[in-house]
């Protein structure tokens, strides 16, 4: 049975299936974050590997949960009509 991985090295995993990290990337990753004990995800965000949009996507995937609104939209109005629609919050 293979070792279960932790929800880091799922999303790291997912990021490579992207195309957004590398093999190499990750097992660098994984040696500095056995070194200093940091998350591997706070890791991968540090070094600015992919932008906290491509993770929060990426972790939707694993999670099977759809990415929600992002700080360019805002949440629905839904005084205006019966279906809910997104607007820029710029």
């Amino acid at each position: 049975m293979p070792p279960i991985k932790s929800f880091g090295e799922r999303i790291a995993d997912a990021l490579v299936e992207d195309g957004l990290l590398s093999v190499k990337q990750v097992e660098e990753l994984l040696e500095l974050q056995k070194k200093e004990g940091t998350r591997l995800l706070k890791l991968i965000l540090e070094k600015s590997y992919v932008s906290e949009l491509d993770m929060v996507v990426s972790m939707g995937r694993v999670l099977n949960v759809p990415p929600g609104p992002t700080r360019s939209t805002c949440w629905p109005s839904t005084t205006s009509s019966a279906a809910p629609s997104w607007k820029s919050c710029r």
